[in-house]
């Protein structure tokens, strides 16, 4: 089976999203390795991604917690530019 170029594309951005959203699963787990290679690879592909949105959005104190929207941010931003492209 042949996939095109934006096919490809595509399907790469998806991995991008679903790797943000994991990274974000497993930071509120706190029983997981972090030394981890899989757990390393996830979190330094996502950090990649949200690095820029973190620098322009600074994390949120709210009570005793600091929410961060780099997460959301980048995930809006790939849909948008899904969007644009397909």
């Amino acid at each position: 089976m042949f996939l095109s170029p934006l096919g490809i594309i595509n399907a790469a951005l998806d991995l991008l999203q679903l790797i943000i959203i994991a990274d974000v699963i497993m930071s509120y787990i706190p029983s997981l390795p972090r030394r981890n290679p899989v757990v390393m690879l996830i979190h330094s592909i996502a950090n990649y991604v949200t690095s820029p949105f973190r620098k322009i959005i600074k994390p949120m104190r709210m009570g005793n917690a600091y929410v961060d929207f780099s997460p959301i941010m980048a995930i809006v931003a790939i849909q948008l530019l899904q969007s644009v492209l397909f």
